[in-house]
């Protein structure tokens, strides 16, 4: 505070105005870390749901006849989902079965999910 005069209280307009602009650069800084923050919350989510739809289609084809099984490839939500199904080197009975599930976000340019399994025929 200051005051020229005795019995005067307050804040002067110069200090109103000093307080007023660090308060606001302090405050644009907050801001800052909240869009962050919900860019890695979207991110998140968006890989939260490439694993569901990994899960999703791994279920499917361990459930299935491998030898009647072929590679393929799908989109839904701006995900494109492929798999693979190719019999072992090492044991013709094992198949081979790969989901991968890529998409792009605004972190990083490229995100995929892979799930590799094996099923016994």
């Amino acid at each position: 505070m200051s005051g020229d005069k005795k019995g005067q209280k307050g804040f002067s307009l110069l200090e109103v105005v000093i307080a007023m602009s660090i308060l606001s650069v302090g405050l644009l800084g907050v801001v800052g870390f909240f869009e962050t923050g919900f860019k890695a919350l979207r991110a998140g989510s968006r890989q939260g749901l490439a694993v569901q739809l990994a899960q999703g289609k791994m279920e499917e084809l361990r459930s299935a006849d491998p030898t009647l099984l072929s590679e393929g490839q799908d989109a839904s939500d701006g995900m494109v989902r492929r798999w693979t199904i190719e019999r072992s080197a090492r044991d013709p009975r094992i198949w081979i079965v790969q989901v991968q599930v890529a998409w792009k976000n605004g972190l990083s340019p490229n995100r995929s999910v892979l799930l590799k399994s094996f099923v016994f025929h």
